[in-house]
């Protein structure tokens, strides 16, 4: 009798263990989009990816952005730059980003191909952004377009290792589906119960302020001073400055930067942002990069045709 017991409690937890690693894998647990290191700006996901994580496609091409591969009929590039706003993350699927749907929309309107390169990481500030275009160039870019919130003022690069060692920066998958689901599962039982636990591992990064302004802002600005590409910054709201109705002290200092330095801006909070945007206190939701790319759109479709003085399809019918 006993021993029958012992039998269907090791049949029991093989068929649970079972069903969690086919549940697990069906979500994308030993498919995590991977990282590389980078001693110039830290971090990037690695180039040439295609996976399928918690049921969304995570891309990235031959550059290591989140877009499909550039191509020799692509008639217009513009660099859409940022961090985890832009990028989206393991949450957004790549049809949901801003970016895939600034390309469909900007494309349909010229009637030709126009590309919105996906150049972000979570976490990126824009020095690491800066960093990227040093060592990679520019693409024969026609327009750069920052996408940053007020936090990124002082969010500097700390060249510390956390490829491979931070969760959240896989630099290899998993052997089974178990490893991440004890993992993940373990972080939010001691998140929940107060316990502090090893952040490198099972948190997210959290923004080490620094006492300079970010060099990354005059970086761009230098660059498009020097190379006549068209800039424009877009200064993403948090929930906490939505509800206030008033930008950080380190928001300010952004938008004084670009006063200053007659870089033209946009301040999300004149653009009727409200909470459905957020998927959390910071990030957009689905709709969110849909409200992006809509607030997004105009002002790149007037910086092309005030570039090249353009004519959109639609208005000079052939």
């Amino acid at each position: 009798m006993l021993k029958s017991k012992f039998i269907a409690a090791g049949v029991f937890l093989l068929l649970i263990g079972l069903a969690g690693e086919l549940l697990g894998r069906y979500f994308g647990l030993t498919s995590f989009p991977l990282y590389e290191a980078s001693d110039a700006y830290e971090y990037i996901h690695a180039p040439n990816q295609k996976v399928r994580i918690y049921g969304n496609w995570y891309i990235t091409n031959e550059h290591s952005m989140r877009s499909k591969p550039l191509s020799e009929a692509d008639s217009t590039i513009i660099l859409l730059i940022g961090d985890s706003l832009i990028n989206g993350g393991n949450a957004t699927d790549h049809d949901s980003l801003a970016s895939t749907m600034l390309e469909i929309s900007l494309s349909d309107y010229f009637n030709s191909n126009v590309r919105v390169l996906n150049i972000a990481e979570g976490s990126w500030g824009p020095d690491n952004a800066a960093a990227y275009i040093k060592e990679r160039g520019v693409f024969n870019a026609d327009m750069i377009m920052l996408v940053f919130s007020s936090a990124d003022a002082f969010d500097n690069m700390q060249h510390e290792p956390i490829v491979g060692v931070h969760g959240q920066y896989p630099d290899k998958q998993a052997f089974i589906a178990w490893e991440k689901i004890i993992e993940k599962g373990w972080g939010r039982i001691l998140e929940y119960s107060g316990v502090k636990h090893d952040k490198k591992k099972n948190t997210d990064l959290t923004i080490k302020a620094a006492e300079v302004f970010n060099p990354g802002f005059e970086k761009f600005k230098q660059l498009s001073d020097s190379s006549s590409i068209p800039l424009h910054f877009y200064l993403h709201v948090g929930q906490d400055e939505l509800e206030k109705g008033m930008l950080q002290d380190s928001g300010k200092l952004i938008v004084d930067f670009c006063r200053k330095n007659g870089i033209p801006y946009t301040i999300e909070l004149d653009r009727n942002i409200n909470k459905t945007h957020y998927i959390d206190k910071i990030h957009y939701n689905n709709r969110g990069q849909k409200f992006l790319a809509e607030n997004l759109f105009p002002i790149i479709r007037d910086k092309i045709m005030n570039k090249h003085g353009l004519i959109a399809a639609k208005e000079n019918p052939r």
